[in-house]
């Protein structure tokens, strides 16, 4: 009876080592980055904040430069004016000007596994948004739209938050179960505050990649930074008081901020919509309105049906 036992025994003994050996190396994979910051994606992801992404190579609270975009190097005079504003905000901000060219060498030489996707997009604003997120996700910094006007210096509102959003009055998405909801209201990509290597971007980057065939025109702008946000709260990884690497992991501001004219709410008599001003007069008294905001943005919309030449005094 015992010489019958010790076959079981000696198998019992053996599936218990065995039963070790894999849980050690479950464990040991486990700490392993789930993904690198230059690497190709998984095809399927889960929003979360894996810390050791984020890049600490720059001094001081601030990632100082501010990214802005156009087809060419030449920009509308009214552009170029509202691009400078940024420069008396920040005298010691760098200001990077993309093209259409540069947005794709940056993907062609640090993310070269996601050109086929980038190239499959539409011309123009789909490119342009989706290249945002590498600005972000590759520099951090500021990015801000070329509508937009700096009116006072806020970086104290940048200085404790890692990734930074400002909202806008109006809601496209009512629904609190659509996946693009958010409390705060609209939030454009038009404004965006982060570190390097934020975990935000880089999901957003990768839940690109996944898709394939053609995209609806809005789907790579507002719409995902939304879906974005509402993600990341739906886990549980950006609420009010998570911090990542010793800061905010997500801050949206109201709109009275960055964002405080409407397209939605056309909640102001002075401004127009898609920049249609007669004269700089007006286009003043549209500013004058929200002279205690941050930012204004004029919404010229120029992807769709605007207008960034303004004629008369």
């Amino acid at each position: 009876m015992y010489k019958l036992c010790r076959p079981r025994r000696a198998f019992l003994l053996s599936s218990c080592i065995w039963a070790f050996i894999i849980f050690i190396v479950v464990r040991f994979v486990s700490f392993l980055p789930l993904r690198q910051p230059d690497s190709p994606p998984p095809l399927f992801h889960r929003l979360s904040p894996p810390a050791g992404n984020f890049s600490t190579g720059f001094s001081g609270p601030l990632v100082r430069i501010v990214h802005q975009s156009w087809a060419s190097r030449k920009l509308p005079e009214q552009f170029a004016e509202w691009s400078r504003s940024f420069s008396a905000c920040f005298p010691d901000f760098r200001r990077r000007l993309w093209t259409d060219k540069d947005n794709r060498q940056l993907i062609a030489r640090h993310y070269p596994w996601f050109l086929r996707r980038y190239d499959s997009l539409a011309p123009g604003v789909q490119r342009a948004d989706v290249s945002r997120l590498f600005y972000m996700y590759h520099y951090g910094g500021l990015y801000c739209d070329l509508d937009c006007e700096c009116l006072r210096d806020f970086r104290h509102l940048l200085a404790n938050a890692s990734l930074v959003f400002g909202a806008m009055q109006g809601l496209m998405i009512r629904s609190p179960r659509d996946p693009a909801y958010v409390a705060e209201g609209q939030i454009e990509n038009s404004f965006m505050y982060s570190r390097p290597r934020h975990p935000f971007f880089w999901d957003l980057i990768v839940y690109l990649n996944a898709t394939t065939g053609e995209m609806p025109i809005m789907s790579s702008g507002p719409y995902l930074i939304m879906s974005g946000i509402h993600a990341a709260r739906q886990l549980g990884i950006a609420p009010s008081g998570i911090r990542v690497d010793g800061r905010d992991f997500l801050t949206v501001y109201p709109p009275a901020y960055f964002n405080p004219y409407s397209w939605m709410l056309l909640n102001s008599r002075h401004c127009r919509l898609y920049g249609r001003f007669e004269n700089r007069a007006q286009l003043r008294q549209c500013r004058d309105s929200f002279q205690d905001s941050y930012v204004m943005q004029y919404h010229t919309q120029v992807w769709a049906k605007g207008s960034y030449l303004i004629s008369g005094p």
